[in-house]
């Protein structure tokens, strides 16, 4: 039984010790209220929940119908749920685009409407962490039945 302990241990330790990095959830310096995780891509802080998050020129509402109408126009017949991120900067330009799910990731011609539809949205205005500008993680689904 201590021999079987003791081997426990050690897997517990060697995982800890070898796992790949994986991104890590932190708490601002700052204070609580903004937290963000660390992108190895870009070695950059991405949050994910600040004082004040990005806006879309005109509010949701706004964002709703240009995504809407940027659908109809599309030419595509049937648009399944797809779900898209994207990353605000500190300008408010779209920064990075990926789908993350969907009802049908195979279709290239929807992924790459999703892509078109990003590329035209206006500047956003950015998010504020203690009164700074900082880098923000959304979430955008897309569907002929917005």
């Amino acid at each position: 039984m201590k021999k079987l302990i003791i081997i426990f241990i050690c897997l517990f330790i060697y995982q800890l010790t070898y796992s790949q990095e994986k991104p890590s959830i932190n708490i601002d310096d700052r204070g609580d209220s903004c937290m963000f995780y660390f992108d190895s891509t870009t070695k950059s802080k991405i949050y994910y929940n600040t004082d004040s998050r990005p806006e879309f020129p005109g509010g949701i509402d706004s964002l709703t119908k240009f995504i809407e109408l940027k659908i109809k126009l599309s030419g595509i017949n049937s648009f399944p749920l797809t779900s898209a991120t994207i990353i605000i900067n500190t300008n408010g330009d779209i920064v990075d685009i990926k789908i993350v799910r969907g009802d049908d990731l195979n279709n290239a011609q929807v992924i790459k409407q999703i892509h078109k539809i990003i590329g035209m949205m206006p500047k956003w205005k950015p998010a504020e962490c203690k009164g700074t500008k900082v880098p923000y993680l959304i979430l955008i689904d897309f569907s002929e039945k917005y």
